[in-house]
């Protein structure tokens, strides 16, 4: 595979922020999955820091993962420019081949998690078909949104940190609305370790 070339299985190397070191993410090129999607990549995130840049792609356990699958809204320019770069490649596993269900909420004034009245579920990105249901059967969903790159590094950055046990806004101010919003989307989203493993990626019934 050329260097920096991204498909389908494509291990990217993520660096954090607040000098953590490095994560790697599997890409999955959504057009692969379905015809037409709203988005067209999604990363699933391992749950290991790196803090060496020379890392072996072979020591992350493609099971364990840090956070649910995020949409990215610039990924082939910023593999082109190597602020995230391709380490190498790794065959998806069946899980990582199915589309997963995410959480939304309203109504359309509400603009932010704690402003929410109704929640939703979306299932295979039908974005028209969204399912009413309640917080506690989607709070374990990741929610229907897509991030610059910049804005991913800063939610996996605030979520080891949550991993960590330490309090994320020693590390940030959350004065902005970007960075509001990423810390609202963990408020309202249990640590991935914690979800059982049957209804991880999907809503409950």
């Amino acid at each position: 595979m050329k260097k920096n070339k991204i498909k389908t299985g494509s291990i990217i190397k993520i660096k954090l922020e607040h000098k953590l070191g490095f994560v790697l993410a599997k890409l999955i090129n959504l057009n692969e999955l379905k015809e037409k999607p709203i988005y067209n990549e999604l990363i699933y995130v391992y749950n290991r820091i790196f803090t060496d840049e020379n890392i072996d792609i072979d020591k992350i356990d493609p099971y364990e993962l840090l956070l649910g699958p995020l949409f990215v809204l610039d990924l082939p320019p910023v593999v082109r420019n190597k602020t995230w770069e391709v380490l190498g490649h790794m065959e998806p596993n069946p899980k990582e081949l199915t589309i997963p269900d995410f959480k939304d909420f309203g109504p359309v004034l509400a603009v932010s998690e704690v402003d929410a009245k109704i929640w939703y579920y979306l299932r295979g990105l039908e974005i028209n078909k969204r399912v009413v249901t309640d917080y506690d059967k989607v709070k374990h969903l990741e929610i229907f949104k897509i991030y610059s790159h910049d804005m991913v590094a800063r939610r996996l950055t605030m979520e080891i940190l949550r991993n960590m046990g330490k309090e994320i806004k020693d590390y940030y101010e959350i004065k902005n609305w970007n960075e509001l919003s990423l810390y609202n989307h963990i408020l309202f989203t249990p640590i991935y370790s914690s979800i059982p493993e049957e209804i991880r990626g999907r809503a409950i019934q």
